[in-house]
């Protein structure tokens, strides 16, 4: 390899890192491209913005439009970040994905070939000092009022969103759903105009998983009526939170998994209790989705759901997610094996 992770250069040797005849492309304020045959150098600027291009976290970076017209992402490509002092060298990456639109390429993400480790990863991609946590107070509303619970987490996780003004008619508490803002992620709610009242067995239809796996039902009548999955096991399975219950849940379910920053382990029982015993545990009943029996526990600017997995095995599934990447950041001495993880 020419460049060595953790390598330094001048800011002056930009057009020098791939030799004579390398071409320097603009790609905006944060991302320079140096193109050779065959190569690539790829110099995004240092610091956190989670809009834009840069190290999202020690696996991978993203790029964002504009995409000069020279670069090729199948030439090997080595990434640097640009400091105030220098270039620093992050080390060989590879494409992951491509995201386009209309045909116009408008992001690209990239693996490193070797994660980062965290000293290195905390000069590129600083998150601190880190913001003030969402309030935890909604827990003080538990279990009386999951809803009140519902509005109070998603205006503070999700500040400055404008919330939807969809109403339904079907269920007061769906409306109150609805208008919370946020994304509905890997699960999603029907808005009233699709929700499905006319089943056979007068089961309301009121969402389900992205994937068409299974969806979701509860039952007509009553103010806050049991909450059924159909496809995800023989027949219908009860959820053990009847609807209101299960709304907060299931924001709760979307933050963990669904990020804006996470992190997904598999892990045995003894390092799910060292993860979650300075959290706090929602005081609900575990959810059926998407392990048969998962817990949810939050703490300050986070969310984390953790359930033994289907196979009955003694190994669990681990959610995080996190309103800010500083607030991972107490995870990483676990020493968890990550599968995803922007801490």
């Amino acid at each position: 390899m020419r460049f060595e992770v953790g390598q330094s250069f001048a800011l002056t040797q930009v057009d020098s890192l791939l030799g004579d005849g390398a071409t320097v492309l603009d790609g905006g304020a944060d991302v320079t491209y140096v193109s050779a045959p065959g190569e690539l150098a790829i110099i995004v600027a240092s610091g956190y913005r989670p809009d834009g291009s840069g190290v999202r976290s020690a696996d991978d970076l993203v790029l964002r439009e504009p995409f000069p017209a020279g670069v090729e992402f199948a030439s090997a490509i080595t990434a640097f970040a640009r400091l105030p002092d220098g270039l620093l060298c992050l080390g060989p990456v590879r494409p992951g994905s491509l995201e386009r639109q209309g045909g116009r390429l408008r992001e690209v993400g990239l693996w490193f070939d070797n994660p980062l480790s965290y000293e290195l990863l905390d000069r590129v991609r600083p998150t601190s000092p880190a913001p003030e946590p969402p309030s935890l107070g909604w827990l003080d509303l538990l279990p009386d009022d999951p809803l009140g619970a519902m509005e109070q987490f998603a205006a503070g996780w999700f500040p400055g969103t404008e919330p939807s003004r969809e109403v339904s008619i079907v269920s007061p508490a769906l409306g109150r759903f609805h208008r919370t803002p946020g994304n509905c992620g890997s699960v999603f709610l029907y808005p009233s105009s699709r929700t499905d009242h006319d089943r056979a067995d007068g089961l309301v239809a009121f969402g389900q998983e992205s994937d068409g796996v299974f969806q979701l039902l509860f039952e007509a009548a009553g103010v806050n009526p049991a909450v059924y999955y159909e496809g995800l096991g023989d027949g219908l399975v009860a959820e053990r939170e009847p609807l209101h219950g299960f709304l907060l849940l299931f924001v709760l379910a979307r933050a963990a998994l669904d990020g804006p920053y996470d992190g997904l382990a598999f892990a045995d029982a003894h390092q799910v209790r060292r993860l979650v015993e300075p959290l706090r545990r929602v005081p609900l009943r575990p959810l059926r989705w998407p392990g048969p029996r998962t817990h949810t526990y939050v703490g300050p600017g986070l969310v984390v759901q953790a359930g033994p997995t289907e196979d009955g095995s003694e190994v669990f599934e681990v959610y995080a997610g996190a309103s800010h990447p500083a607030f991972l950041r107490p995870l990483r001495h676990l020493d968890l094996a990550w599968e995803v993880f922007n801490g």
